[in-house]
């Protein structure tokens, strides 16, 4: 069990389910030998080496350097740095770890981002191995981490317990309050962030209302604020735009998803009506209702559910803003990069 408290316990693998889409296993004794009952690993644990990236991008490019910057030093400095690891255990057939996120840092602050919006974060361990040719399967030499990621190489791997409150019991109010003088983004996000719990009366009246009321009224400001807004602002502060609008969607899928109803988009925030495209609602429903089904069955969400899931949510999601965007007469590119009139169902 773990000795110390860390923002989140995590799933690194279960010894008795393959990696996804294959037959292949993690080999339990050597990941006990080589990981977990290791001095040289105990080490490196204990002095915080054992760090994690938001996506594996960076050990790909750690692996493609050619200068002579050492391994620790490059994933230290790499810009999605995400997690440090503080304890690695296993429990019957399952390899656990305790991390702590690193807030500052972008990989750090996009993985809070996804725990405070509910959102799904797999994990993917970063090792050497050797394949047993006698068996298939894996066996682990050496732990440098665990990624975040939304492709995790074995089935279940995942966050299974956030010890931490990032929002610290509050909730947080984004207010579309951009200045037109102001071309910092970071001066844009501290403008807002200083804003977030001072509006009280905003926050009484939305806890008070259905959620589909909430984002219906959010949509209409949206619109009405992008009317004022030139193209360059648009696309510079993009990210904050959409984070407006979406987060209240992610919050609702992640509900929605753990509830035992079925999910109807029409219904529970009454969205066919801002869609470009209404009958991506129905194709919506099914497809998610198809996956949540398979979700239910089986207690895990596997890599084809999660890409389905990703791409009917982001469809859905890009057809929302195209209407916001004719509404607000701008270009929909400047909000959905790639848009293409001509793909339109």
């Amino acid at each position: 069990m773990p000795t110390r408290d860390a923002d989140l316990i995590i799933r690194l693998v279960d010894f008795s389910k393959p990696m996804v889409g294959s037959t292949q296993y993690m080999d339990k004794q050597s990941f006990l030998d080589n990981v977990v009952n290791n001095p040289y690993f105990k080490a490196r644990l204990d002095a915080g080496l054992i760090k994690g990236l938001f996506t594996h991008k960076g050990r790909e490019e750690q692996d493609e350097d050619k200068s002579e910057l050492p391994y620790d030093d490059f994933i230290a400095n790499h810009k999605d740095l995400a997690n440090v690891m503080r304890d690695c255990w296993v429990d019957g057939n399952i390899a656990y770890a305790a991390i702590d996120l690193l807030s500052g840092t972008e990989g750090g602050d996009r993985a809070i981002l996804h725990l405070k919006n509910k959102m799904y974060i797999g994990i993917s361990m970063a090792t050497d191995c050797d394949m047993d040719r006698t068996t298939g399967n894996f066996c682990i030499k050496e732990l440098y981490g665990a990624d975040m990621t939304t492709d995790p190489a074995f089935i279940g791997s995942g966050v299974v317990e956030v010890k931490r409150n990032f929002s610290n019991g509050k909730k947080i109010i984004h207010k579309l309050n951009f200045s037109n003088q102001s071309t910092d983004s970071n001066a844009i996000v501290q403008e807002n962030l200083e804003k977030v719990n001072f509006d009280l009366r905003a926050l009484i009246r939305e806890n008070k209302r259905p959620i589909y009321s909430v984002l219906q009224q959010r949509i209409s400001e949206t619109i009405r604020v992008l009317k004022s807004m030139d193209p360059d602002d648009i696309t510079e502060n993009r990210s904050f735009i959409l984070s407006y609008l979406n987060d209240i969607i992610f919050n609702w899928m992640s509900s929605a998803l753990l509830s035992d109803d079925r999910i109807n988009v029409s219904l529970g925030l009454r969205l066919n009506r801002y869609l470009d495209n209404p009958k991506l609602a129905n194709v919506f429903n099914r497809k998610v209702n198809l996956i949540k089904s398979s979700y239910n069955i089986t207690g895990y969400m596997t890599k084809n559910n999660q890409q389905a899931l990703n791409e009917v949510l982001k469809e859905l999601l890009n057809s929302m803003w195209v209407y916001i965007s004719k509404k607000a007469s701008i270009s929909p590119s400047l909000l959905v990069p790639g848009y293409n009139p001509e793909e339109k169902d």
